[in-house]
This record gives C-alpha cells, sequence and structure tokens, in this order.
C-alpha cells in the first residue's frame, strides 16, 4: 500500500474500493510498484508483441521462421515501458497532464525499444558479434533526436486517447472513479466507522453526531454496495436498513 494513502490499508478500500473485480493482497506487483502500473504495463507488452508479429506476418508478409524476434522483443519492451509511465497519471488528469506523460512515455518507451532490440540480437541472435550493444542501438535510433521526436509524438496520441477511455470506461462503471472524484461530486459529510467494542460482531458507523451499530455482516453488505454503486447506492441500502430495523441509529454520539 501507499503510505501515505490510508484508504490503501482497508480491507476493501486497497483495492480502491471495487474487492468484487480485483484482488491484491500485498497491495504491490513487482519491485514495490503499484498492480495496476504493473497490470498496464504487462497489456502493453503483450499489446507491442502482438503488434509487431502481425506487421511482419500480415504486411511485410514473412513467414514464422523469418520474424526478427529483435524487432519484436524491443516493441514489446518499448510499449511496456512506455504504459508504466503513463500509468503513473493521475486517472483525474486533464489534457496538458496526458499529453506530458504521453510524451515521455512515448520518448523513453522508443529509446528503451532501440537497446532491448540491439541486446537481443546481440546476446541471442548473434548479429554483428564484434559490434557493441550501444553500437547497435544507435543503428536502432538511440539518442537519434528525430526518433524521440516522433516517437514522443506518438505516446502524445495514445495519453490522450488512453485518458478518453478511461473516462469512457469509469463512467459506464468498468473502472471505479477516483476517489478525490468520487468526494468533490458527493454531497456527503465525514464519516468514521470501527468495531463496536461492547457488542464483538458488530460495527459502528459515526457521522454529524450520529451513530448506527450494525451487524458485521451487513457493514461488509454495505462495502460491496458502495463497490459497485457508489455512495447512492450505500444510502438506499442504509436507509431500507432502518425502516425494517436491523441496524440500531443513535442520534447523538
Amino acid at each position: 500500500p501507499e503510505p501515505g494513502n490510508a484508504l490503501d490499508y482497508h480491507r476493501y478500500a486497497y483495492v480502491r474500493f471495487n474487492p468484487l473485480k480485483y484482488s491484491d493482497p500485498s497491495g504491490h506487483c513487482v519491485f514495490g510498484l503499484d498492480t495496476l502500473v504493473c497490470v498496464i504495463a504487462g497489456t502493453a507488452i503483450a499489446g507491442g508483441v502482438a503488434v509487431d508479429v502481425a506487421k511482419q506476418t500480415l504486411i511485410e508478409q514473412k513467414n514464422w521462421d523469418e520474424i526478427d524476434w529483435g524487432e519484436v522483443t524491443g516493441s514489446g519492451i518499448g510499449e511496456g515501458v512506455s504504459g508504466a509511465i503513463f500509468a503513473f497519471a493521475p486517472p483525474s488528469a486533464g489534457l496538458f497532464t496526458l499529453l506530458g506523460f504521453g510524451a515521455v512515455g512515448g520518448a523513453v518507451g522508443g529509446q528503451a525499444a532501440t537497446v532491448a532490440q540491439a541486446t537481443y540480437d546481440n546476446f541471442w541472435a548473434g548479429k554483428a558479434a564484434n559490434t557493441s550493444i550501444l553500437e547497435m542501438a544507435i543503428q536502432n535510433g538511440f539518442l537519434d533526436p528525430t526518433q524521440i521526436v516522433t516517437d514522443s509524438a506518438g505516446g502524445m496520441i495514445s495519453g490522450v486517447a488512453g485518458g478518453v477511455l478511461g473516462k469512457i470506461f469509469r463512467s459506464s462503471g468498468i473502472l471505479s472513479e477516483p476517489a478525490e472524484q468520487i468526494i468533490r461530486k458527493a454531497d456527503i459529510p465525514m464519516v468514521r466507522w470501527e468495531q463496536y467494542i461492547d457488542e464483538p460482531g458488530k460495527w459502528v458507523f459515526r457521522s454529524e453526531g450520529r451513530v448506527i451499530v450494525m451487524e458485521a455482516e451487513f457493514w461488509e453488505k454495505m462495502i460491496r454496495s458502495f463497490a459497485q454503486g457508489g455512495y447512492s447506492s450505500v444510502e438506499t441500502l442504509l436507509i431500507e436498513a432502518i425502516n425494517q430495523g436491523t441496524v440500531e441509529v443513535v442520534d447523538h454520539d
């Protein structure tokens, strides 16, 4: 979990209030990176490999044994690096932020691709044994200003497209809203919750001087409702429970 984000230490909030869709026991994937970063990077790697293989087989009409696997490796690594960098963009990022992350991701990813291809060709393919990896990378476009600008432009386009898709997915419910967006959009008071010491198995929900005592099972149901439908869903569920008498409401804390 992120040390500065208290939500990451809650057993549901650590997956951004979506426990039905995600499972992340440690809060990280590898090297301390957030799981979302790893997922995006992994997807980008797979996409880069698939696109390059398709290009060589369908467009360049190469047989399977003629495929340039150094190029495929470079494409995969480059897209993975670009995707990982872009994944650090805030969910609520504006146009210029998306352009910035996209430009940096495209440029760095493109340079990583040239080095990855050179490394594969030198170590595994045995190409140009008397040529160093750096020399081969330079031949592939490493530190070439024109190549860097081209990759940056492509990254900017991908960054904006990714931001647009993210907003579409969030509006359709495929992705959850970032916490800061939910807080800004919701007209809801600050709340606290904790286990009820006097009666084990129950939870206490405090807000604006009121206390709501509920069974642990209902508390989990309420959290799951929040993960699926947000505050409005929880409000509906809670009002129904209060009317049915399944939760206890105390007017003053």
